[in-house]
Order: structure tokens, then sequence, then C-alpha cells
């Protein structure tokens, strides 16, 4: 465990400073302080007092060594990794192991950007243990600019595969070759994970904001807009997803693409201006949306489908506004396993819609327009 020598900085009454070197900073009386939980590193472009303040400093290159460095250094029992205000370059991806929480000065003031012709994920969970091991991992207060026209290969903004138990909050994700964000569940892992996400920005990906597969999440302010597929791509039979107040924009897709999940919940969320509708259920067993809006997409509103496999059965939109669409409101489709059955469609406000405001193939609950 490393010490360093501390001298006393006029008025300041408490400083912390968590290093193996030894700082001269002025003053009179010393003392030895020992490393805390939380590690610190700045960047080049950080200002001079928290250079003097952080464990390592990156000089601008291949700023994700001394990153690592410092989340290795916290699998020894440290928990905490902060990175100060600055504009790290990344040419490999920062490693996050379980247990950990890598933390930014907010997403202004923290950016992560990836180096040209990097080609890789800019965060990605370690691998090197059992799916079982992989959780307990929190994200934090940074941004992260994928550089995905100086890219030709796979590129997440993050990525954990088979994690379980993770919280993601106050970050921003733009223009990552693939996706903003990444999350799979691992084959030895039933049931999938969870995720916590609180005010998440994924903005200009080339392929999804959100892509999450065989995960029970729940998710507050976050927001999939200007991707070059949807904004939100969610799948697997076994996950159960809630979304409150989540927003998807012009988007190359589909605003909310849900396929073959059961039990998701969406309540006060919005998608609009999609090219290819506001959501998607594509073979989804009771889904309940709740409040919000749908409208001005490219095709339809809400489109509740049967996919080749499984009948869209059991799903209930209720007090919902859909309305400006190209085409419908609400459309039913099938996909190849049956038409759509069961469906409720009850309070919804469908005006100004191109087409008709609500197209049904099959039997349902109830159904009505206001």
């Amino acid at each position: 465990m490393g010490q360093i020598t501390h001298i006393e900085v006029p008025n300041v009454t408490k400083a912390i400073w968590e290093s193996n070197q030894t700082h001269a900073i002025g003053g009179e009386s010393a003392l030895n302080v020992v490393r805390s939980a939380t590690l610190s590193v700045a960047f080049n472009d950080s200002s001079p007092a928290s250079k003097v303040m952080a464990d390592l400093v990156c000089d601008g290159t291949a700023d994700e060594v001394q990153i690592n460095q410092l989340i290795r250094d916290a699998q020894d029992g440290y928990k905490k990794v902060v990175m100060l205000e600055g504009t790290p370059s990344l040419s490999a991806p920062i490693i996050i192991y379980p247990y950990t929480w890598l933390d930014g000065m907010g997403y202004r003031a923290t950016k992560l950007t990836l180096a040209t012709g990097a080609n890789c994920d800019i965060i990605q969970g370690a691998t090197s243990m059992g799916v079982s091991s992989r959780l307990g991992v929190t994200i934090s207060n940074f941004s992260i600019d994928g550089n995905k026209a100086n890219q030709t290969g796979a590129s997440n903004g993050i990525s954990l595969t088979g994690y379980r138990n993770i919280y993601l909050h106050h970050l921003r994700i733009d223009n990552c070759y693939t996706n903003g964000i990444d999350l799979a569940g691992g084959p030895n892992n039933p049931g999938g994970f969870q995720t916590v996400g609180y005010w998440i920005m994924s903005y200009s990906n080339g392929q999804y904001g959100f892509n999450v597969t065989n995960d029970n999440c729940d998710f507050h302010w976050c927001f999939g807009n200007t991707n070059t597929s949807d904004g939100w791509n969610i799948g697997d039979m076994d996950a159960s997803c809630l979304f409150w107040n989540c927003q998807a924009e012009s988007n190359g897709g589909y605003g909310f693409q849900i396929t073959e999940g059961q039990m998701h919940e969406f309540h006060g969320c919005k998608a609009w201006d999609n090219t290819t509708g506001g959501l998607y259920l594509n073979g989804t067993v009771r889904v309940r949306v709740f409040g919000g809006f749908y409208g001005g997409d490219a095709t339809s509103g809400i489109i509740v489908a049967s996919s080749a496999t499984t009948v869209a059965t059991d799903n209930k939109i209720i007090g919902t506004q859909m309305s400006t669409n190209t085409n419908n409101g609400i459309l039913e489709v099938n996909n190849g396993a049956g038409v759509p059955t069961d469906n409720t469609y009850k309070d919804n406000l469908l005006i100004s819609n191109t087409g008709t405001d609500i197209v049904t193939l099959g039997t349902y609950d109830h159904w009505d327009i206001h």
C-alpha cells in the first residue's frame, strides 16, 4: 500500500493525495497519508492542481494504459477510479472489472475520445473470470466520442458481456462505429443480468443507441437519438425491462424495437420522427405501454407484430398519444407465427395520422379511439 509525504497547504483544511510519489507543495508541517479506496487519474490537458492530486497523469497518447493500471490496482482492494477533467485519447479499450466504479467529473468535463484507427470498444468488461463472477459494475459521469468517421471496424461505447448488477448513470455517448451501449448476457447466466440506467444520452452511433439482449433492465430518462438504425434494440424472450420517460428521436430505424420479450413496461416514453416506426413490438407477450407519445414517424407510431415464431399476445396500449404518423397510429402485423391475439388498445389519443388510426388483424380485448 503506497504512502506519500504531504506538506500542508495553507487554507486547505483537508487534502488526501493517493500516490507512490512525494509531493512538495509548500507549507510547514508534514504527515503521511495512506491511499484510500478511491484512485484518480489526470490527463494531459487537466489543470495543474488536478495533476498534482492524481495518482497517475496521462500524456495524451494511449491514455488507457494509465487508466487500466489504476483499475487493476483497484482489484487489490480499492473500489473506485475517478477520471479527472480532461480529454483522454484511447488506442485500446478501458477494461473494467467486477465490483469497480469508473467515474468522471461530468460529461462536459471528462471526455473520452477513441483514437483514429483504433477499431475497438471504448469501455469493455473483463472476461477473464467466469460469467457467474461478472457483476457489480458502476460507470458514470463522463462522455465518450467514438470518432466513427475514423474507424473501420466494430466499436461500441460501453460493451459488457455476461455482466449483471450494472449501474450506468449520467453518461453521454456519441459517434461510435457500432453501438453506444452494448449489453449481452452470457450463456451460463440464466435470466440474464440486471441493469439500471439513469440520464444516458446515446446519439449518432453507427447502429443502435442501446443494444440490450438477455437483460432485465430499468432505464430512466435515457435517450437514443439520431442513430443509423434503432434508438433502442431490446431482445430475448427471457428479458423483462422497464422504461421510464425514455426517448427515441430521428433514428434511421425504429425508435424502440422489442423482439420476443415479455412483460416489458413503457411509462411516459416518447418516439418521434423515426424512419421505420416509433415502437415496434415484435413477437412480444404482455407488454404494457402507459402514456407517452409516438408520433411523426415515417410509418406507424406503434406496430404490434407476431414474429416468425411467436404470436403477439396480451399487449396493452393505454392512455397513449399516436399522432401525425405517415401511416397508422397503431398497426398489427403477422410476420409468420399467426395474427396478433387478445391485445388491448384503450383510452388512447389518435389524431392526424395519414392512414387508419388503428389497424387490427385478429381478436382483441378492447380498442377505442379518442
